[in-house]
């Protein structure tokens, strides 16, 4: 999706990370941190893996998810992750005052995001 983090795969096995900024049928424009331009094959990419790192840098913590949404108002938002027994699934619950508890299995950054923008908040994944 436009706005999505991805990897553009570079020659030599190299690869860099860039933000979607319009997609075609048959490619990409990007956009890279330093603010750089430019078009790239829709197969030049790939995701960018979800690390613990990558969610202590957006404000995650690691615990139990509650059961389900408290009845009182939150002032903030609560991130939590945790990883499933035995695997290497991260599953990510955001709490958000206006929003209903979001529990999701994701795997890469993109997806990270997409949960943000369905829980409505206004926030840049760090990469």
């Amino acid at each position: 999706m436009i706005g999505d983090l991805v990897r553009k795969l570079e020659r030599g096995g190299h690869s860099i990370p860039v933000k979607i900024i319009a997609i075609y049928e048959h490619n990409a424009d990007y956009e890279t941190r330093d603010g750089h331009t430019g078009c790239m094959s829709l197969n030049g990419y790939e995701p960018i893996p979800l690390t613990n790192k990558i969610l202590e840098k957006n404000g995650f913590e690691y615990g139990f998810f509650p059961e389900s949404k408290t009845t009182e108002m939150q002032k903030n938002t609560t991130l939590l992750a945790t990883y499933h027994k035995g695997s290497k699934t991260v599953f990510v619950a955001i709490d958000e005052p206006n929003f209903k508890l979001t529990n999701a299995c994701v795997l890469y950054v993109h997806e990270l995001q997409h949960l943000f923008n369905m829980a409505r908040i206004k926030k840049e994944v760090v990469l």
